[in-house]
């Protein structure tokens, strides 16, 4: 989502989340559909933000 593929760099995390989402199937599709609708709204680029 911000444009850092963390997972490619680091394939030990990448290898832990796929392991996460096996493990929970379905709940973590559908808790991160929020995510890629944000993510391809948005082109996977951050936004200024005024936080």
């Amino acid at each position: 989502m911000a444009g850092y593929d963390v997972f490619q760099k680091h394939p030990i995390i990448g290898a832990y989340r796929e392991r996460v989402r096996k493990a929970t199937e379905p709940h973590y599709e559908e808790a991160h559909k929020i995510v890629r609708i944000v993510t391809h709204k948005f082109s996977g680029v951050p936004r200024d933000s005024k936080l």
